[in-house]
């Protein structure tokens, strides 16, 4: 024991179980950090996700640009055109808008990669609700996109299944690591 007295039988027995229930504490707490790091991987390819599929939107919506462009060649800058959507527009105001919306698909997914980046890093710390934040960010950027565009529901439908699949078992991870720091010890 370090005091010089003689270790007897009862001593070894209680520094035993001592031992065993910091070793339960200690699996406890690597199983915890564990689903942690579990839950804010998901977030962390979510991030990823939303990078690489900003640069392929972009060259997908630079196609449809060139070919609205290529439509666009026949009026002068100054002509008037049919109203679209209840707007009327010259054709160079409607160049200008045709040729911004790729670099605005491009630059509102890098903004929301950015957003999951710094939410994957919260989630090392705090799992559930960085978690809870990214499920919800995900769900508002897809209901205003549908908002806007309506035929943007269908479109990447398999990489939206996936996200929300990943962020549920990342929702799942970080609540069992919860439920974990709540349970009594040993």
């Amino acid at each position: 024991m370090g005091c010089g007295r003689a270790v007897v039988e009862a001593d070894r027995a209680a520094l035993h179980a001592v031992g065993a229930v910091e070793e339960v504490v200690d699996a406890e707490t690597e199983e915890r950090g564990k689903k942690v790091r579990e839950g804010a991987k998901w977030i962390g390819a979510l991030a990823i996700l939303f990078a690489i599929s900003g640069f392929l939107m972009f060259a997908l919506q630079q196609v449809e640009t060139n070919k609205a462009l290529e439509h666009l060649q026949q009026f002068q800058d100054e002509d008037v055109l049919q109203p679209i959507d209840g707007k009327v527009y010259t054709a160079g105001e409607l160049r200008v808008a045709v040729e911004r919306e790729p670099y605005q698909v491009l630059m509102v997914n890098l903004l929301v990669a950015g957003l999951m980046t710094a939410l994957w890093v919260w989630a090392k710390r705090a799992p559930l609700p960085a978690i809870a934040c990214a499920f919800a960010l995900f769900l508002v950027v897809h209901l205003v996109s549908a908002m806007i565009d309506p035929t943007s529901i269908p479109k990447g439908m398999i990489i939206k299944i996936l996200a929300i699949v990943a962020l549920g078992k990342g929702l799942k991870a970080a609540l069992e690591a919860r439920a974990m720091t709540r349970r009594p010890a040993a």
